[in-house]
C-alpha cells in the first residue's frame, strides 16, 4: 500500500523560496560586477580571466558570462587575438 505522506500529516510541504530581492537590487549587483570587471581592465588591459576571478572573488564562468555581456554591448573589445592581445575599454 502507498500512502501520500503529506496529506497524512506525517511529514510537511518543502516550502518554496520566494525571491527576496527585487530585479532592481539585483540589476544594481550586476552594474556593480561590471564596474569592477572595467576597472580591473583598466588597471591591466592584459590581465588574464584566471587573475579577474581571484581578484574579483566570482567564479569563471559568471566572468566570462559578464564579459560577453559587456563585449555585446560594446563597452569592451578583444585586440590582437587570445593569446598576446589585450582588452580595450570602448568609450561612448
Amino acid at each position: 500500500m502507498c500512502y501520500d505522506t503529506y496529506s497524512t500529516g506525517l511529514f510537511k510541504k518543502p516550502r518554496t523560496r520566494a525571491k527576496r530581492q527585487s530585479a532592481k537590487n539585483n540589476d544594481a549587483l550586476e552594474d556593480e560586477l561590471m564596474f569592477r570587471i572595467v576597472e580591473a581592465i583598466k588597471e591591466n588591459p592584459q590581465i588574464k580571466q584566471e587573475e579577474m576571478v581571484n581578484t574579483l572573488n566570482i567564479s569563471r564562468r559568471t566572468l566570462q558570462r559578464k564579459m560577453l555581456e559587456l563585449q555585446e554591448k560594446e563597452k569592451i573589445i578583444r585586440v590582437d587575438g587570445k593569446r598576446y592581445g589585450h582588452w580595450e575599454i570602448q568609450h561612448q
